[in-house]
Order: C-alpha cells, then structure tokens, then sequence
C-alpha cells in the first residue's frame, strides 16, 4: 500500500523515457514490493538491474578491425569472463597466416580469464602460422611477449 502512494503515473512516464534498461529493473521492483513484499522486491530488482548492466557492458568490450589479413582487436572498456566466448570465437576464427594485434591500452581492467585466454591463444598461434603482437597488456607475463612472435616456418 505504502509502495503504490508513493508510485504515482508521471514517476512511470519519467523512468519509461530513460529507456527500457531503466524502467525493466524499475518496474520489476514495483511488482515484486506489490506482490511480494519490499525486501523481496527491492532484491529481485537489484538482481535484475545487475543483469541489466552485464548484458549492457558486454556488447562493446572489444573491436576487431580487419585489413586483409591483417586484424587489430582493441579492448575498449572492461574485459571480464562473460566476453571470453566471444573473444574465443573471434580469435578461432582468424585465418591461418596472418597477423594479429591485439590491444590492452583502453580497457581499464582484463580479467584473468582474458589474459589466460590470449596466452593459451598465444601458444596456439604457432601451429597456424599467425603472428601476434600484444601492446598495452597488464599482466607483466604478457608484457614479456608484447614483441612480435614469428610463427615458425615449414
């Protein structure tokens, strides 16, 4: 009861203009306090705005740029364990004999999932002839490499 006289139409016309992310975990919480009670409520919505935000940050965690065979992947924000299958894909894909750089310098944070996979990629990368070239990596392990590794010959 307390919730519905607080709720009036001009807040849900307000929230509903700031765009769909905003009003899907707003008008959740409303629903769960309603129906369920406020503790619930509230929680349900923070877990929904927390996927919310995942979903949104995960889009746009990193971009490939394709010369012939040439690709630049640049990370442009934060870089955690929900891009790793993404980020996996994209490097599976590239085409054997060819060449690689791949950026750090923009991402604020690459978990450690990401950097393990970029190693693991790193290692594999022999077989298929590609060449790789790390810059701006945060693991000092990876800065060991941020030279270019020449695929072997043969």
């Amino acid at each position: 009861m307390v919730g519905y006289k607080l709720a009036n139409i001009k807040l849900f016309r307000s929230i509903w203009r700031s765009g769909v992310d905003q009003f899907l975990p707003f008008i959740i919480t409303v629903a769960g306090v309603v129906l369920i009670d406020l503790l619930s409520g509230v929680l349900i919505g923070t877990v929904v705005g927390l996927v919310v935000v995942l979903i949104m940050n995960h889009h746009a965690a990193f971009t490939v740029i394709r010369d012939g065979d040439n690709f630049y992947l640049r990370f442009a924000k934060d870089a955690t364990f929900l891009q790793k299958i993404a980020i996996k894909r994209t490097l599976a894909q590239l085409p054997n004999n060819s060449h690689i750089v791949i950026d750090g310098g923009h991402a604020m944070f690459l978990d450690h999932d990401i950097l393990e996979l970029i190693e693991e990629f790193k290692n594999s990368s022999i077989d298929r002839h590609i060449a790789i070239q790390l810059r701006n990596m945060p693991s000092s392990k990876l800065n060991l490499f941020s030279i270019i590794t020449q695929p072997r010959k043969g």
